[in-house]
């Protein structure tokens, strides 16, 4: 048994500010601006009748709309009844209906005739009158929960829901209370939440546990508890009883207010479901209209939230937790008439703006640009006060006797020590207490740390200014508080790590520092001290020219280093057609007087120690540094891992150094909302900056360096993604990355590589990662990803990304990527600037918009073969009001010729489209590539079209070279190495397969004007595709027998046809419309006259004519298909 409380304040939404300069490094503090919300309004949903048990009515209606077998009847004129029974409902997926205690409501009535129930279930005094009008009403079996009286029959409420639903876990909530205020807001609260988790709510008073609350709680089998509000609503005696009655752990959600309440439950529900897609909120101050919405939450989906009935003025806190869910929840849901919830509520709701000009208060929690951060959470063990800790140095401390050299040294729970001097080498430290570090020149060696209660090595008041050196000694085979061997794990405790902080962790060179260079100009007067480790990140195409250096001598922006550079490191800022285009080298200080490392032993091994925080735990950490962390081919040891924590508002680490890692550097796995702030990740195996199972949303990662991102040996890859690491890898796009760097990588960059379903132990959690709405991608600088071959060397990439809203990343920089300076799919990109790639942008159903694109800038040294601005690839892309520089000619004739957009895939392209295109010294697009060195060209599906003649001069679809893509109106632009056809053209993409699996190898069309062209059939040979100019009729032919058995499908993104005649020896023709289902097209006379589709079968002649028409154009393009058989339903014996 134990107790811990989570206490949810009101908070204050805060905004970080961000620095416009993207060359100059992040600031370390912290500025306030206005909530965005108004740029996210919500849909909001009314559920309300002219009563209450109309409103439950409507309520019924709107989540069972489908009907529903059964109905939970509660009274409508008392609350406690209806409240308790809200998972029960949930369970039966039934909705709560309320009705008066003598005689069945009209409304309760109509909705079971409405859901067609056959079972009723009637809890509370309800009389026999009102079971037997339900019985008329359609109902054949009614069941009653009912006791001697009303605590009694919650009770056995509460025990069959746990009979229901086997629940080992309860929530304790006030349900009585003499003021009419009282006893009713939490348990409205907590209906939804114990609706959606299938648990029971067991009623109290506020000062004693009734006799049938304590026996329902025994009787039920629950293990633990959660108290639901302050002590004000459920007192520390009523918790403690409680506590005597269940063997596991009972913990409070409380807030200071009722709106607070209600918010720490939203908050710890979306820890267990990761987001929510809608907000359900009722009235703070009356409870009739709102006693059914718990199990209305739980079956639709959602939180539920409180609101002062007239404005949100007076429930402000409600209002910045709506704001903070905007991008992910689409849709409020207000319960009750305007009564219940104003008008003004209503659309304060759905907009964001509070009237006469309140503003919603700032948080005291750090947030960046609109990104609420909620309130800390507080470790689940309280820990004493350091203030009057004993001294360590004192054998009186410890009963007459110092530790000694080999021990286990635990610190009770009671009590707070003060390490005052050097300890022994120690087996483990156990802090059940406190545990201080005196500000003394000290190392700590310890084979492990377990903090239950506190480590404070400084504090954030007042962190550690002299070395302190924590030396961990992992012995293989040790299993530490389920963290392996050589850890620090916290397991509920705090762990407060604090040094002294640089003025700048990282900056940026000034100007360039040549090779043979022991002078470095800094952008910043960073702070640094002789003796510092610093790190220059490589600044051409190779990650492996980063140096280490030693730090003799600063004066402000200007240090001299140990040893002269081997390698040049690029400091300049070029002014290119009217845009600055900087490609200025980080430097990242490694040295930290705090120090958290592995013997030296690991060094051989790569089996070294690492800290973990388990959920219930704080992790506070500034000014620290990590070295040698982290072990090699294994789970779960990483320097710094948030392992599994829910919502970890409040832990962070801040300006601290992770190097010469043996596994990742940092890793949020199951955890939300943590803080990663001025860090330095350097030279690690494997993903530096890591999200595991994809679950993890509203972290924020602000202002981190990373640099030195290896590829891991053979065998010691912990995902097969660990063979192109990404220095920032992303599994959920609901975080917010703001003005990062990666600065060198074996593979990637920032890689958003989301998976369909969370992984590893998140497995099964309900989320569709890939359509979540998405955080923050802004001032995020990529450089220097190395790796040869497809998809190795990605500045950013972003790959399997369908946003229900547009994601937008702002101010990305992506300079020498040796393949790509950003793959995009589903994203746009906005005010980008790219420089010195491979390719800089290739997109995929993705836009690119006011940026600036370079081939060629004085950062000249190693080049890549291509130097290609945009590259299209299948899927379009849209190119907006983009400034080409610089891609002209090459260096060297073995270059691959330079272009400002080409294709890098030529058959089954969409049409890409571009507009307000600027070209300087730029060679503007190229369709048609020079043929290979056996003389082919295979470029048969490029086009871009030219919407308002940037590249052209005229509007105009450029076309490639196959003969079936143009006509006579087009015109062959050398320059363009395109045929530039008139801007209504319009093509569709064609299928014709063989369903028999018969060739159709040699397959080829003619246009009615004579025109041939080949389809392309290498993929599989049953099948032939091709892209087709639009209305437009076409003849197949092929090379193999007639098949009897065809499919044809077609798609574009504009409505219009395709007529085509099929080669049909066969004495009968049908062709039937769609998917998997026999619709028959019908015949027509002629194929003009057919309004959508149609077929003429001419017998004598042995054709089919077919029109196929593409209509009802959805966002991405329409698909559309035509089963040809030579019998009825295709040799099936009917429809079915």
């Amino acid at each position: 048994m134990g107790v811990t409380t989570t206490h949810d304040p009101a908070r204050r939404s805060g905004r970080w500010s961000t620095l416009p300069v993207i060359g100059l490094v992040c600031a370390l503090f912290l500025t306030a601006a206005p909530a965005l919300a108004q740029d996210r309004p919500l849909e909001v949903v009314r559920h309300a009748g002219p009563s209450r048990t109309h409103t439950a009515a409507e309520v019924s209606r709107a989540t069972h709309g489908d009907g529903s077998d059964a109905v939970v009847l509660a009274r409508a004129d008392a609350y406690a009844d209806a409240l308790a029974a809200a998972p029960l409902a949930a369970a039966l997926d039934a909705p709560v209906l309320l009705t008066g205690p003598e005689a069945l409501d009209d409304a309760a009535v109509e909705e079971i005739q409405r859901l067609g129930a056959t079972t009723a279930l009637l809890v509370g005094e309800l009389s026999a009158t009102v079971a037997g009008e339900a019985l008329d009403a359609g109902i054949t079996t009614v069941r009653r929960i009912r006791a001697d009286d009303g605590w009694a029959t919650l009770a056995a409420v509460a025990v069959e829901v746990a009979t229901t639903t086997d629940a080992t876990h309860g929530l304790l909530v006030e349900g009585a209370n003499d003021d009419p205020q009282r006893g009713w807001p939490d348990a409205l609260s907590a209906s939804g939440w114990a609706a959606a988790l299938g648990v029971p709510i067991f009623l109290t008073t506020n000062d004693a546990l009734p006799a049938a609350t304590a026996e329902a709680i025994t009787a039920s089998g629950v293990r633990t508890l959660t108290v639901i509000g302050g002590t004000a609503a459920v007192s520390d005696t009523v918790l403690a009883s409680a506590d005597a009655l269940v063997d596991g752990e009972v913990d409070r959600v409380a807030g200071d207010s009722r709106y607070d309440t209600a918010i720490a439950v939203a908050r710890r529900q979306l820890d267990e479901q990761g987001y929510t897609s809608s907000i359900w909120i009722a009235s703070g101050r009356g409870w009739p209209d709102a006693l059914v919405a718990g199990p209305a939450v739980a079956r639709a989906g959602g939180v539920l939230l409180l609101s002062d009935p007239s404005s949100l003025r007076h429930s402000p806190q409600t209002a910045s937790f709506v704001d903070s869910q905007r991008g992910f929840a689409s849709t409020a849901h207000l319960v009750g008439g305007t009564a219940a919830l104003s008008e003004e509520v209503q659309e304060s709701i759905r907009t964001g703006h509070i009237p006469a000009g309140e503003d919603i208060p700032s948080s005291p929690s750090t947030a960046i640009d609109g990104i609420d951060m909620p309130p800390a959470v507080a470790a689940r063990n309280p820990a004493p006060p350091i203030e009057g800790a004993l001294p360590w140095s004192d054998p009186a401390t410890w009963g007459g006797r110092l530790p000694a050299a080999g021990d286990t040294v635990t610190i009770p729970a009671d009590r707070a020590v003060l390490l005052d001097v050097q300890p022994p080498v120690l087996r483990g430290i156990q802090v059940d207490g406190t545990l201080a570090v005196a500000d003394v020149d000290m190392t700590i060696e310890v084979d492990w740390i377990v903090v239950e209660g506190r480590l404070a090595i400084g504090t954030e008041e007042s962190p550690l200014t002299r070395r302190v050196d924590v030396v961990l000694h992992p012995r293989e085979g040790d299993e530490i508080a389920g963290a392996g061997f050589g850890p620090i794990a916290v397991q509920g405790g705090t762990l407060d790590i604090h040094g002294h902080t640089p003025d700048h962790p990282w900056t940026r060179l000034a100007r360039t520092a040549v090779a043979g260079s022991t002078r470095l100009e800094l952008q910043d007067a960073p702070g640094w001290a002789v003796g510092d480790r610093v790190v220059l990140a490589a600044t051409g195409l190779d990650p492996d020219e980063a140096e280490e250096r030693t730090v003799v001598a600063v004066s402000g922006r200007t240090i001299e280093l140990d040893q002269p550079l081997s390698s040049t490191h690029w400091g300049q800022t070029d002014e290119l057609a009217g845009a600055a285009v900087a490609q200025h080298g980080e430097v990242g200080n490694l040295s930290r007087n705090v120090r958290i490392r592995s013997a030296d032993a690991a060094r051989a091994t790569g089996q070294g120690g690492h800290v973990m925080v388990f959920s219930g735990s704080v992790l506070h950490v500034s000014g620290a540094e990590f070295a040698g962390l982290g072990q090699s081919g294994r789970l779960a040891r990483y320097p710094i891992h948030f392992h599994m924590m829910g919502s970890a508002s409040g832990s962070y680490v801040r300006g601290a150094s992770i190097h010469h890692s043996f596994n990742r550097c940092l890793t949020i796995h199951g955890s939300n909302h943590v803080e990663v702030r001025d860090t330095v990740g350097y030279e690690t195996q494997g993903h530096c900056y890591f999200f595991e199972d994809g679950v993890e949303v509203g972290n924020a990662l602000w202002c981190n360096l990373g640099l030195s991102t290896r590829r891991p040996e053979d065998g010691q890859r912990i995902l097969e993604t660990d063979d192109t690491p990404a220095t920032f890898w992303v599994t959920n796009p609901a975080n917010h990355l703001v003005e990062n760097a990666a600065a060198g990588s074996e593979g990637h960059g920032f890689w958003y590589d989301l998976p369909a379903a969370p992984t590893g132990l998140s497995a099964g959690v309900d989320m569709d990662i890939r359509q979540l709405p998405f955080g923050t991608f802004r001032d995020n600088v990529a450089h220097t990803s190395g790796g040869n071959g497809w998809k190795r060397g990605i500045g950013v990439f972003v790959e399997d990304y369908e946003p229900p809203a547009p994601a937008v990343f702002e101010g990305t920089v992506a300079w020498k990527n040796r393949s790509f300076g950003m793959w995009s799919e589903g994203v746009e990109t906005q005010g980008a600037v790219f420089a010195e790639n491979d390719i800089a942008f290739l997109g995929l159903d993705s836009v690119l918009r006011d940026s600036v694109v370079v081939g060629a800038t004085s950062n000249g040294g190693d080049r890549t073969w291509r130097q290609t601005g945009v590259g299209f690839y299948h899927s379009a892309s849209r190119i907006e009001d983009v400034t080409f520089v610089n891609f002209a000619e090459r260096d060297h004739p073995w270059q691959h010729p330079g272009a400002a957009m080409e294709f890098i895939a030529h058959n089954n392209n969409q049409v890409s489209s571009v507009v307000g295109a600027r070209f300087v010294n730029a060679h503007p697009l190229r369709v048609v590539q020079q043929p290979d060195d056996d003389g082919s060209v295979d470029d048969r599906s490029a086009a871009v079209r030219d919407v308002d003649g940037s590249i052209s001069g005229a509007p105009a679809l450029l076309s490639s070279d196959h003969p079936l893509m143009r006509d006579a109106a087009c015109t062959w632009r050398a320059d363009l190495r395109a045929h530039a056809c008139p801007a209504s053209y319009e093509r569709i993409w064609t299928l014709v397969r063989d369903l028999d699996g018969r060739s159709l190898d040699g397959a080829w069309l003619t246009r009615a004007d004579g025109v041939d062209g080949a389809m392309d059939t290498d993929d599989e040979p049953e099948r032939g595709h091709i892209d087709l100019l639009i209305d437009r009729a076409y003849r197949l032919r092929t090379g193999a027998s007639t098949s009897d058995h065809l499919e044809i499908v077609v798609s574009g993104i504009v409505e219009g046809h395709l007529d085509l005649t099929i080669p049909w020896p066969h004495p009968e023709a049908h062709v039937y419309d769609g998917w998997g289902r026999w619709q028959e097209v019908p015949a027509v006379g002629s194929l003009g006259s057919a309004s959508d589709v149609g077929y003429v079968f001419d017998r004598a002649a042995g054709l089919l004519h077919v029109r196929h028409t593409l209509d009802d154009i959805a966002e991405k393009g329409t698909w559309q298909r035509l089963e040809l058989c030579a019998e009825a339903f295709c040799g099936n014996s009917s429809p079915g």
